[in-house]
């Protein structure tokens, strides 16, 4: 089989434009949706600081505080795309995808991500 360029010359092509440019509206509306979805439940879910199941003794909500001040200082999108790796085992590719995002800046924004907390998290107990 030969690839021949559409330009819309032919109805054929036209239709195959028309339906391409369908299709991409479509994807994008989905994505848009799951990722509203996603930001309803995160902010619906209880805090850490809120849960009976965490014990309120200071060895394990020193940590825990210091990690949520770090990550508070994060980007929003970095937080999204730190947690949702993190937390959820989402590939890093198909957050790309989610957020529209080419996979190498998801990616270095997750490493530099970590690298921050390393360090801020390093410099506090250490």
């Amino acid at each position: 089989m030969r690839y021949e360029y559409n330009n819309g010359s032919t109805d054929e092509q036209t239709i195959q434009n028309r339906f391409t440019a369908y299709l991409k509206v479509s994807v994008n509306h989905h994505r848009t949706q799951y990722i509203h979805r996603l930001r309803r439940q995160q902010q619906q879910e209880v805090p850490l600081e809120d849960s009976d199941a965490i014990q309120a003794d200071s060895e394990h909500s020193l940590p825990d505080a210091q990690l949520r001040a770090v990550l508070s200082q994060l980007p929003e999108r970095t937080q999204l795309v730190l947690l949702e790796h993190i937390l959820r085992d989402k590939p890093l590719i198909e957050l790309a995808r989610e957020l529209d995002m080419p996979y190498p800046t998801v990616k270095a924004i997750y490493r530099r991500a970590l690298e921050k907390l390393r360090k801020e998290l390093r410099d506090e107990f250490y």
